[in-house]
């Protein structure tokens, strides 16, 4: 299937999308699904293959693609992601220390980490990352300046940058905890040591 759905309009793609599943687990059948879509591809298959330059740099289910990317070509290219870079301090034990450009050190998980003292990107995703209230914080913190906001309906996507220029993402439910914050307000962003991944950089 060559992106079967693409000329169909948001409602009916969904639609299609289930009866496309509901066959298949019917029918049993075997089909190479091609899309631009990511979150089609995240909600049609069994296993995903993403290329870069006729390579395949990662073949996985859609929930490890998503939540164990092998790199940051694949962190990057599936879904939404913040990248922060930093330098690797200390590697142990399954987890990775890593201090950013502003001297703020941090620790996360480390499936292809650098060795120490070699530079690195930690990825987050904007689900799992936010914005601390009265002091309360996870793992790691960094302090951000608020840019503006996007209001999408039933969430809400919050721009911040760093102190090195690097602009993150927040991504909350648009419910009663939906802060306003002024533009230019520094703010703290947080997230667990669970909730990000150290990975090298994208040659």
């Amino acid at each position: 299937m060559d992106e079967p759905l693409g000329a169909l309009d948001k409602n009916l793609r969904e639609q299609m999308q289930f009866e496309i599943k509901r066959l298949h687990e019917d029918l049993g059948f075997t089909a190479i699904y091609v899309t631009h879509d990511q979150t089609e591809a995240l909600t049609m298959s069994d296993r995903i293959a993403v290329f870069d330059d006729g390579v395949v740099k990662q073949c996985a289910a859609p929930d490890v693609l998503y939540e164990q990317p092998s790199c940051a070509f694949v962190a990057d290219f599936i879904g939404e992601n913040n990248h922060i870079p930093g330098t690797v301090t200390r590697v142990d034990a399954g987890k990775a220390e890593i201090r950013l450009a502003d001297g703020t050190l941090t620790t996360t998980e480390n499936p292809n980490c650098p060795s120490a003292g070699e530079e690195c990107v930690v990825t987050i995703r904007p689900e799992n990352l936010f914005i601390a209230k009265d002091g309360q914080v996870l793992d790691n913190c960094v302090n951000a300046s608020f840019i503006t906001r996007l209001y999408v309906g039933d969430s809400i996507r919050y721009f911040f940058r760093l102190s090195d220029g690097s602009e993150i993402m927040v991504k909350t439910l648009n419910d009663q905890d939906a802060p306003h914050i002024a533009t230019g307000s520094t703010v703290q962003l947080t997230w667990a040591g669970n909730g990000g991944l150290a990975l090298a950089r994208a040659s």
